[in-house]
C-alpha cells in the first residue's frame, strides 16, 4: 500500500513538471504572432535529423581557438573532479541520513526516457493545439538532442567502463568494453539527456522562468546521481557538459538567422541583367 502511495506521488511529480513547463513556454508564445507551421513530423524533419547528427559528429573539424580552450576548460574541471572523487562520495555518504529518498527518486527519474519522452510530446501536443510553431520545434530539437547525445554517451559508457561507486571500487577502476550497467558510470547518462533536453528548452524559450526552470530539474537530475550512489561526481559534471554542448549545437543548427534573414539574387538573360540584395526583420 505504500509503495503503490509512493508511485502514486512520483507520477503526479512528473506531471507536475511536465504541465508546469509546458504552461509557461505556452504562455510566453501566446503573448506573440501565432507562427506558421514549419516545424512538423515529416519526411523532411527525418531529412533534418539526419543532417544535424552528421553536423553535430563533424563539429570538432570546425573548431577553432575558443572552442579547443572550451575544451580544455572543461576536461581540466573534470579531471580535477576525478582527483577529489572519493572524497565527495565519502562526504555524501557520511552525510546521507535518508531523509528525502523519496524526493530524489522522483528527481532522479525526471532524467530517465519515459519522462523527458513525455515531456517533449507535450510540447508537441500543445504546439499542434495552439498553432504554436515554436513549440513544436522544441519537441524536434529535443527528440534530436536526446537521441543524439544518449547514443554518444552509450558508446563511451560501453568503451570507457569505468565502475560506479556503489560497486565499492576505486575512482580509477576501469574494465572497457563491459556487458554490465555496474561498469557503465561514465559518463552519467541521466545528466547528459536531462541537459541536452533543458538547453533546447532554454534555447527556445521566451520566458526566464523556463530557462531557471529547466536548467535547476537538470542540475537537480544530475545531483541525484551522486546522492543515489551511482555516479562520481566527474561523471555527472562531463555528463551534464555534453548534453549541454549537444543541446547547443541543435539549436544553432536550426536558427538559420543569416540564411533566412540575408537573401542575395541574381538574375541573367539577353534581355536583362539584375541583382537583388533583401535583408527581413
Amino acid at each position: 500500500m505504500l509503495k503503490q502511495m509512493n508511485k502514486k506521488r512520483k507520477s503526479s511529480f512528473f506531471v507536475f513538471l511536465m504541465v508546469a513547463l509546458v504552461i509557461i513556454s505556452s504562455a510566453g508564445y501566446l503573448k506573440g504572432e501565432i507562427s506558421t507551421p514549419k516545424n512538423k513530423l515529416s519526411l523532411n524533419y527525418l531529412k533534418q535529423f539526419g543532417r544535424d547528427t552528421v553536423g553535430v559528429l563533424s563539429s570538432p573539424a570546425h573548431w577553432k581557438g575558443k572552442d579547443f580552450f572550451t575544451l580544455a576548460v572543461v576536461a581540466g574541471t573534470g579531471a580535477l573532479f576525478v582527483a577529489f572523487d572519493q572524497r565527495i562520495k565519502n562526504w555524501v555518504d557520511s552525510n546521507n541520513k535518508g531523509l528525502f529518498d523519496d524526493i530524489w527518486e522522483s528527481v532522479t527519474n525526471s532524467g530517465n526516457g519515459v519522462f523527458l519522452g513525455g515531456l517533449l510530446a507535450s510540447y508537441y501536443i500543445a504546439g499542434e493545439i495552439f498553432k504554436l510553431d515554436n513549440m513544436r520545434k522544441i519537441a524536434l530539437l529535443g527528440v534530436e538532442s536526446f537521441v543524439i547525445s544518449g547514443a554518444l554517451v552509450g558508446l563511451l559508457k560501453y568503451s570507457i567502463g569505468r565502475a560506479r561507486p556503489f560497486t565499492g571500487e576505486s575512482r580509477l577502476s576501469f574494465h572497457p568494453f563491459s556487458s554490465t550497467s555496474r561498469n557503465y558510470s561514465f559518463p552519467s547518462g541521466h545528466s547528459v539527456a536531462a541537459f541536452s533536453v533543458a538547453t533546447v528548452i532554454a534555447e527556445h524559450s521566451k520566458e526566464f522562468l523556463v530557462d531557471v526552470f529547466a536548467y535547476c530539474m537538470a542540475t537537480l537530475v544530475a545531483m541525484s546521481r551522486v546522492h543515489k550512489n551511482k555516479h562520481w561526481v566527474s561523471d555527472v559534471f562531463i555528463g551534464s557538459a555534453i548534453g549541454f554542448f549537444i543541446g547547443k549545437k541543435i539549436s544553432v543548427l536550426n536558427r538559420g538567422d543569416g540564411a533566412e534573414r540575408l537573401k542575395i539574387g541574381f538574375q541573367f538573360g539577353s534581355q536583362k541583367k539584375a541583382f537583388s540584395l533583401c535583408y527581413s526583420f
